[in-house]
């Protein structure tokens, strides 16, 4: 990848309850940093040797960095704001394109496996989430109550 740069189009969750909070940016890869803005700013620009990431099952990649940590995704809810007139420039410059909902985590799961290649430690976890295991449990109570309160 000597002097290319990798632009990626995606967004950053902001708050984990809040999806209006998922502001777009470009994710971009040189040979030694990386980086993201957003159209306030840059939220992260360092050296690749200094990061690592995670990929969850639900395709967050999470960029770790000293003692902060950013959540990267590939698609937002439907009240995040749309990718700005110069991110779509910039991505199209760049030969990418902004992340489509159809895609689903692809573009993550894919820029985690440039970034392994490229010697970042790249932790992928293909276990089951803790939310959708507590929403299975959650289930299974609520179904184990209604049996109950049906049964009498």
């Amino acid at each position: 990848m000597s002097g290319k740069v990798l632009k990626v189009g995606l967004y950053w969750r902001k708050s984990k309850y809040f999806g209006g909070l998922c502001p777009p940016g470009v994710f971009t890869l040189t040979n030694e940093r990386i980086s993201f803005t957003t159209e306030e700013g840059t939220l992260f620009d360092v050296r690749l040797s200094d990061a690592r990431a995670s990929l969850s099952g639900f395709g967050t990649l999470t960029v770790y960095s000293a003692d902060q940590s950013w959540d990267l995704l590939a698609t937002a809810g439907q009240e995040s704001r749309t990718f700005t007139r110069a991110q779509q420039r910039e991505l199209g410059a760049a030969g990418a394109k902004k992340p489509d909902v159809a895609a689903g985590t692809k573009p993550v799961r894919d820029l985690a496996a440039v970034l392994s290649a490229r010697g970042m430690s790249v932790d992928i976890r293909k276990n089951i989430n803790l939310y959708v295991l507590y929403g299975a449990i959650g289930l299974a109570v609520a179904t184990l109550i209604a049996v109950l309160l049906l049964s009498r």
